[in-house]
């Protein structure tokens, strides 16, 4: 009698396992994939476009809609977007240091050529669904009008 309890307590014990064994590799197969999926956009916004790869030209005084929607393909559910964008406001000097400030408020006469953009990935309605955040920087690669470079470097 002591053995067939001893036996049932063990297949229920294995059998529990094995189910957190599964939950937890779909839990970590969900993360992997929708870390891919927000660093792969992130990448596409923050890349300039040149003739070697497909990127997104800077957009002054953007707004979330405007560095477009992911071009790779995505699980289904998923989605990935811009919820965010700031722009430079200028400086604040901490010491020897000068830390970027960001605000919201933008003109094309205020606008500084650098934007910090937040993107966030979403799994969808899922049991173990996943929300992530990064936030990423973008500089306007273009340079001014007005600027001379004697060395003809970049800007």
């Amino acid at each position: 009698m002591v053995a067939v309890v001893f036996m049932g307590l063990v297949v229920v014990s294995l059998l529990g396992g094995l189910f957190t064994l599964i939950k937890v590799a779909d839990v970590n197969t969900q993360k992997t994939r929708s870390s891919v999926a927000l660093q792969s956009y992130a990448e596409q916004i923050k890349q300039p476009v040149t003739a070697a790869v497909t990127g997104a030209t800077y957009v002054p005084c953007a707004g979330t809609s405007s560095y477009g929607t992911f071009s790779g393909a995505l699980p289904t559910g998923y989605t990935v977007e811009v919820t965010g964008v700031k722009h430079l406001s200028g400086y604040v000097v901490d010491g020897p240091f000068r830390k970027p400030q960001f605000g919201t408020t933008c003109t094309a006469a205020t606008d500084l050529g650098l934007q910090q953009i937040t993107v966030k990935v979403d799994t969808g309605d899922r049991a173990h669904r996943v929300r992530d955040t990064v936030v990423i920087t973008k500089r306007n690669t273009t340079c001014p009008p007005n600027f001379s470079n004697a060395d003809l470097g970049p800007c």
